[in-house]
């Protein structure tokens, strides 16, 4: 499997608090099935030259002592980037867009409302040739009311990312509906862990592909835990 969404870098945001713990949830993605794994640390408002630096530094590190533990998978490097209108910074930078390959974004909204002109917003990334990836679309709050907010996102150019924890139940029913009612229509471009800790928020994404399987099947399972998120490490 690959994760296209984690909380690894140490000290960044409130994701890994320390190198061990970092080390420790690669461990954990590792046993767990997963092979490729991008660190996506939080980025609110502009992101500057020095912040770009430091995320940067953090994955070359964490990359050379995940390798001196023994860990085989790889860590590729992105940015969870809270939408704004000034997107235009973001795709000066390597973190900017996923291993500085300027294809895709991953962005997220407030969990508790939309932005006025969302689609707009949207429509204006795609127009720069950057297909945005919205993080847990299932977690906010007017996706939950209606799934037409979500299939705006989609007929904006935007594909969607549901956390596997939403699938599993972990942020409550209501998410979890909103979660398998995207999955039986087929709104969801990735599955992703969006890990931040090893206890509470940990790598979980063989639990949600054997429950995409049970929901599903094994073709639907693989393109959403390993062919699309290939595609978007991969994509040149």
């Amino acid at each position: 499997m690959i994760d296209i969404h984690a909380h690894i870098l140490p000290e960044i945001d409130d994701g890994a608090q320390s190198l061990e713990e970092s080390l420790e949830m690669l461990c954990l993605a590792e046993e767990d099935g997963i092979t490729h794994i991008a660190a996506t640390p939080h980025i609110f408002g502009r992101l500057e030259r020095e912040q770009s630096d430091l995320i940067s530094k953090k994955h070359r590190e964490l990359k050379r002592f995940s390798g001196e533990a023994g860990l085989s998978l790889e860590i590729h490097l992105a940015c969870e980037i809270f939408i704004t209108p000034d997107f235009d910074s973001l795709l000066e930078y390597p973190c900017g867009t996923f291993d500085g390959k300027v294809r895709f974004i991953l962005i997220e909204f407030s969990m508790t409302d939309l932005p006025f002109g969302y689609e707009s917003i949207l429509g204006n990334i795609v127009k720069a040739g950057v297909t945005p990836i919205i993080a847990h679309p299932e977690r906010n709050y007017r996706v939950n009311q209606n799934l037409q907010y979500a299939q705006n996102m989609i007929d904006s150019g935007a594909m969607l990312q549901v956390n596997s924890g939403s699938l599993l139940g972990s942020y409550g029913k209501k998410i979890r509906k909103t979660a398998v009612k995207m999955l039986e229509r087929e709104m969801i471009f990735a599955v992703a862990s969006d890990a931040h800790d090893t206890s509470n928020r940990s790598t979980n994404m063989s639990a949600g592909r054997r429950l995409i399987v049970k929901l599903t099947d094994e073709d639907t399972a693989d393109r959403l835990t390993l062919n699309n998120p290939e595609y978007v490490l991969g994509a040149e």
